[in-house]
């Protein structure tokens, strides 16, 4: 009975093993995947942006040239880009949980195999091995960087909408700017502190 059960243990750990062997495998190709979007989402908000300042450039030269009208064109045009940043704003801090999440799991793994040491392999430096890092909010991570700059253009975005409107004075309108960039850096460290 007890070599039957032992047998059964065995294939029940080897099955366990096969299982986070390719569990491991697959969640670190989505962590690259998480990883690389942080460079496919730079390309998108350069292009978005570079589009819609050429968009919004081409109303106005237009526009003057004929002394036509440029408020309604131009203001469709900044806000639809503006929800657009936002929405681009969001992505990136999804982006930057799930690949948290996946860098958490995929260290957790390791320490589970480092532990027993295989090969002797040490890992004095701990590299890799805390299921308690990377923290969701990083000032200097690359994500961080990216909402940054998403925060900014938005920011700006919404200056130039101010200034089209024309209604108050420039200053107001770089104050309602920074405070909108301060804004969504605060609801982005909000959002990823509250992952911890």
């Amino acid at each position: 009975m007890t070599t039957k059960k032992t047998r059964s243990n065995a294939s029940q750990e080897q099955a366990s093993l096969q299982f986070l062997y390719h569990d491991f495998n697959q969640c670190f190709e989505q962590l690259r995947y998480y990883d690389n979007q942080i460079i496919s989402n730079f390309r998108f908000v350069f292009v978005v942006y570079t589009f819609l300042t050429g968009i919004v450039t081409s109303l106005y030269q237009l526009f003057t040239a004929k002394e036509l009208d440029l408020y309604l064109p131009a203001m469709l045009t900044l806000s639809v880009g503006l929800l657009l940043g936002i929405v681009i704003f969001a992505v990136i801090i999804r982006n930057r949980i799930y690949f948290v999440r996946m860098a958490r799991y995929v260290n957790e793994l390791r320490e589970l195999f480092l532990q027993h040491k295989p090969l002797g392999f040490e890992n004095h430096t701990r590299m890799y091995t805390r299921s308690d890092e990377p923290y969701y909010f990083n000032w200097l991570s690359s994500q961080s960087w990216l909402i940054y700059i998403v925060a900014f253009l938005n920011a700006m975005v919404l200056f130039v909408i101010g200034l089209f409107a024309s209604a108050y004075p420039l200053g107001i309108y770089a104050a309602l700017a920074l405070f909108f960039f301060a804004i969504q850096i605060a609801a982005a460290i909000l959002a990823l502190q509250a992952r911890e």
